[in-house]
């Protein structure tokens, strides 16, 4: 009887090294993705003008007078027509919307935001003082920075900027 008490023993212990095996999670392996900026192409770094959407497959950055989206599995870049840039001090600073579907981006004393997949772009708020950049939170709250000043919030449909006080 001890025997056969062995030979189950081993037999589930089978079972279960097997089970465990197959069941086991595998490593996904996610694509690599380059980027190349062709030396045409210059970016203006003092403005920040590149950010990369929350899930990584894709880029905004500025060029000329316009947004561009680039896909990382794509070749070309698509142009954000409408995203018109002003070539002022007040900084472009673009950030993604937290489900990838929009970018907001300070120009011509104004913060907007423009649907990533091509759309017209729409003013969220006038800024207060010289934009830095900005984030896009949760519950659809935009906050954005100031050049030596404060932290400002705004709801991601539009309004009025409140100081942001957390």
């Amino acid at each position: 009887s001890w025997g056969l008490l062995a030979g189950v023993a081993v037999v589930a212990g089978m079972l279960s090294a097997g089970l465990f095996w197959f069941l086991r999670p595998v490593a996904t392996q996610l694509p690599l993705r380059k980027l190349t900026i062709p030396a045409t192409q210059q970016l203006d770094s003092s403005r920040r003008p590149l950010a990369v959407s929350p899930d990584g497959s894709r880029l905004v950055y500025a060029q000329g007078n316009h947004l561009w989206v680039r896909s990382l599995d794509q070749l070309e870049p698509r142009d954000l027509v409408g995203s018109e840039l002003s070539s002022g001090p007040e900084g472009l600073n673009p950030f993604w919307s937290a489900d990838g579907k929009f970018v907001a981006y300070g120009s011509n004393g104004k913060l907007w935001k423009i649907p990533a997949d091509g759309g017209s772009a729409s003013t969220l708020c006038n800024l207060p003082l010289s934009y830095r950049g900005g984030a896009w939170g949760a519950g659809d709250l935009i906050i954005f920075a100031t050049t030596r000043g404060p932290i400002y919030k705004v709801p991601a449909g539009g309004g009025d900027p409140q100081l942001y006080l957390p």
